[in-house]
């Protein structure tokens, strides 16, 4: 999974921008906040020519504000000592006599002294209508407590705090790391995690020494670290607030959200997916979805205080949290029953036996497995029709954990719903990037023509297996990239599904390309009624490549997703996309929970990733969905 990805898509469907403070912000912030979107960043320094840099290097981002300006605990007057490296002034004196001993310290050295004004954050904050501070980050060379203090208020509303520490003094009469640690507990704070330590050696060459650390992470093999000499000073502490590190007391999806927004930013994956397990059902579907990507790629250890039943319900709901306990368990039953009858297995890689078209395995084991490099058999219940789908165990994405956690029912089920209702019985769909056929498995059962096209080789072996295994004889499976041109092209496994290479990508499988235009021609038959299209921002390569098809006199519905992480890894946006159709006449609807919202020229799209219907010629005809325009619901 690429979790940068994710954790951007997470925080594009904040329902107001996450808010970023960082005290002592020289050289501007760290590169995980600048790069997420719906960020609010404030930035303070004592230093007016460094803030009025950062500010024009900013470049106009409204979003980014660098306030000149010193903190601390009460408003006032105070001297700064200017030190040899300006990053290392403070407003407590340096220790001279430590540097002189410590080389690597000389950079406190004192060049100066200059007199500023105090103010505290929680005034600032208030002057400025900032009512609340999700991550506070203080490296103040020694005044961190000082800011803390000037900030009780505001603090009630952060999330997390990164602070530098020292352990010894650095600078004369500062607080050192226990004051700090006791205040933030005091607050509802625990420490989660150091980082940073840094030593100093004396003078003479100490720190030339070698020595081995090791880090260990739960049970695992510990990691062996080349250390030096010297004496332990300073490192950056990350702590959380108690409620999140523990993941107790209510919330609604916006803190849960904005809870794994920080976490993840922060690189604190399990703690980024307990917050998103936590999250209520009412969170929009974009935001459920990404929970649950989140949950499906963080497994931690099965837990021993609350097994699970004997025999499992198949219409048993899980709460995300539960997936890993389960699979382990049912994967566990699942290997017993494998081992006295190996025929219920399909070996990978191999083709469909016919003794792999036996009755599906018994009940609470079919549905969910980790056994080793088997394949398992998923039945799905859809309305009147019943199918069986084909699933690797191993895949590391959201939508197999989804397939396999929902023990009968569909993953994407808004979607396939819509292209049911778009689509009738003997109408031809065009599933672009299909994967394992999420939508073209249910098309095919509901007696839709389905063409499903599919770069990926594992992938598109697991849909051949599930249309031999369900006998749809109107299920086409083209192991293809759809593109402008025909040929061949390199792969590159960006994000969890992968896309066409790009300058500077690792290519790690070459796949012929087709066009939609082409393959339309050799198909003949019945015309094309919808084309789904998830190609991971590729999808004006896609376009180019069928307009014949949505210029003809038949123009089909367009169903895809807009990722505007993923788009502007091509070069491409989602206005770009959005524009694309709007040249060609299309009409672009948001697709909601069972609502679809006609989108305006030229509208921005939120969040930053959804999913799109364009329609050309005429509204969205959707039985039981509310069409909403400009003029509100229909």
């Amino acid at each position: 999974m690429n979790e940068p990805s994710l954790i951007a898509r997470l925080a594009a469907g904040l329902p107001a921008p996450l808010t970023v403070v960082d005290v002592g912000c020289r050289w501007g912030p760290a590169e995980q906040w600048s790069k997420l979107p719906n960020v609010r960043l404030y930035g303070f320094d004592p230093d007016p020519e460094e803030c009025e840099r950062l500010n024009r290097a900013a470049g106009g981002n409204r979003r980014v504000t660098y306030v000149p300006a010193a903190l601390g605990a009460a408003p006032g007057e105070a001297k700064l000592h200017l030190a040899a490296e300006p990053a290392c002034s403070s407003l407590y004196p340096p220790d001279e006599e430590l540097a002189e001993r410590r080389p690597g310290l000389g950079l406190i050295k004192q060049v100066g002294q200059e007199q500023v004004t105090i103010e505290t954050l929680d005034a600032w904050c208030s002057a400025n209508e900032v009512e609340r501070v999700d991550f506070l980050k203080i490296d103040t060379q020694g005044a961190e407590l000082d800011v803390l203090k000037g900030a009780e208020k505001i603090l009630g509303t952060v999330r997390a705090v990164e602070v530098e520490v020292e352990f010894n003094p650095i600078y004369l009469g500062q607080p050192l790391f226990s004051d700090i640690d006791i205040f933030l507990r005091e607050h509802g704070f625990v420490l989660w995690r150091m980082g940073e330590l840094t030593h100093y050696g004396l003078g003479g060459g100490l720190s030339t020494f070698k020595t081995t650390e090791s880090l260990y992470f739960d049970h695992s093999e510990p990691s062996r670290v080349q250390g030096g000499g010297g004496q332990l000073f300073w490192a950056n502490a990350f702590y959380v607030r108690g409620s999140l590190a523990s993941g107790t007391g209510e919330a609604e999806w916006p803190d849960r959200l904005a809870d794994a927004v920080v976490a993840g930013g922060l690189g604190f994956w399990d703690l980024a997916a307990q917050s998103a397990s936590l999250g209520p059902d009412n969170a929009p579907r974009e935001v459920a979805a990404g929970f649950t990507e989140l949950v499906a790629s963080f497994t931690p250890a099965p837990s021993v205080e609350a097994p699970l039943p004997a025999e499992i319900n198949p219409k048993t709901e899980l709460r995300p949290y539960q997936i890993p306990q389960y699979a382990a368990e049912v994967g566990a039953r699942l290997a017993e029953v494998l081992a006295s009858d190996p025929a219920l297995a399909i070996p990978r890689g191999g083709p469909l036996q016919d003794a792999a078209l036996k009755p599906a395995l018994p009940p609470g084991v079919a549905s969910l497995a980790a056994a080793g490099s088997r394949r398992v058999i998923k039945r799905v219940h859809l309305d009147q029709v019943e199918f069986d789908v084909v699933l690797d165990p191993e895949l590391d994405d959201w939508k197999t954990a989804a397939f396999l956690a929902d023990r009968g029912h569909l993953a994407d089920a808004v979607l396939v719903e819509l292209v049911l209702k778009l689509a009738g019985p003997g109408d031809l769909v065009l599933d672009i990037g299909a994967y394992f056929g999420g939508i073209s498995l249910p098309a095919a059962a509901s007696g839709r023509e389905v063409v499903a096209i599919e770069p990926w080789d594992h992938a598109c072996n697991l849909l051949r297996n599930s249309a031999a295994r369900n006998r749809f004889g109107n299920l086409k499976v083209l192991r293809a990239a759809a593109t402008e041109e025909a040929g061949m092209a390199e792969m590159f496994p960006a994000g969890l599904y992968g896309r066409i290479a790009l300058e500077g990508d690792a290519p790690v499988m070459a796949v012929p390309t087709i066009r939609i235009d082409d393959l339309v021609a050799e198909l003949g038959g019945p015309k094309v009624c919808l084309v789904r299209m998830d190609v991971e921002g590729s999808e004006l390569r896609v376009l180019e490549g069928m307009t014949d098809l949505l210029q003809g006199p038949h123009p089909p519905a367009v169903l895809f997703e807009a990722d505007e992480v993923a788009l502007r890894s091509t070069g491409s946006s989602q206005r770009r996309l959005l524009e694309w159709f709007a040249d060609l006449d299309y009409d672009l609807y948001r697709v909601g929970d069972r609502t679809l919202s006609l989108l305006e020229p030229g509208e921005w799209l939120a969040p930053a990733v959804c999913e799109c219907l364009a329609v050309r010629g005429r509204a969205p005809a959707v039985p039981r969905w509310t069409l909403v325009t400009g003029g509100g619901p229909q």
